[in-house]
């Protein structure tokens, strides 16, 4: 691999290639992203729907890495997510309306050997 094609693959690797549709994640796919971020909020009229994620998530290979983005508000959230092989997850403005942050940290802290 050449110079400039090992240093745009490598950008690539750790450019995250934001979608909310099947168009645009054809496009990051085609651009050849290996992370990309689904946005569950629609910018047209600010709804939510997780089940975006979801439902996009099929359309995406395995081994690229798979972030829903917006309207994740609690654990249970991240676990549904999780079951549906998506690798991660991007929260912000739950965090942000949150008024003890520690705390909700807490309730959304994984750890290795966390069977809950």
């Amino acid at each position: 691999m050449e110079m400039p094609s090992l240093l745009v693959h490598n950008m690539l690797l750790q450019i995250e290639g934001g979608t909310h549709d099947e168009e645009e994640i054809e496009r990051a796919l085609a651009a050849g992203a290996r992370i990309i971020g689904v946005n569950n909020r629609n910018l047209k009229d600010f709804s939510i729907d997780m089940n975006n994620s979801i439902r996009l998530r099929k359309m995406v290979p395995a081994d690229r890495i798979f972030v829903a983005e917006s309207g994740i508000q609690n654990r249970a959230d991240v676990e549904r997510l999780y079951q549906a092989g998506i690798n991660a997850v991007l929260i912000g403005e739950t965090f942000m309306k949150a008024k003890n942050k520690k705390e909700l940290m807490q309730q959304f802290h994984f750890g290795i050997n966390d069977n809950q």
